[in-house]
């Protein structure tokens, strides 16, 4: 299924919404949600917070928005270690200032883009602009 920049609002809306519930304003917060999962609107929809293994024998703290038909349509990849964080969108559109890396069989192009800090202000301010 086609994913639409304004779908891709709502899902970043999703995100940044339980990223203000759970109170989440600094990288040690996302312990408190670690695997953990959250229902979306009380649909089928829902967001994962996970700890998975990254680059250089790291780990990576992951919010992936799940999305039954949809798949990932949006993923926040926090690595404490290597001092960066990754989101990654997928849509029928592209992003300025986000690196193209993959297509689906529905022609959504999987794109990401890097931060060079784990301020979770700064990954909420990417996520905001997301919307629109």
């Amino acid at each position: 299924m086609s994913i639409t920049k304004e779908y891709l609002g709502r899902v970043a809306e999703s995100v940044l919404r339980i990223l203000g519930n759970e109170k989440i304003t600094s990288f040690p917060d996302l312990d408190r949600i670690m695997n953990q999962k959250f229902s979306i609107d009380k649909k089928t929809d829902y967001i994962s917070v996970e700890l998975r293994p990254s680059n250089l024998g790291t780990t990576v703290r992951t919010i992936s928005y799940i999305a039954p038909g949809h798949g990932i349509p949006l993923e926040v990849r926090v690595n404490e270690e290597l001092k960066y964080s990754r989101i990654i969108v997928k849509g029928d559109f592209n992003l300025p200032d986000y690196i193209p890396f993959a297509q689906d069989i529905f022609g959504n192009t999987a794109q990401d883009k890097q931060l060079g800090s784990i301020d979770i202000s700064q990954i909420k301010s990417e996520l905001k602009k997301l919307i629109s």
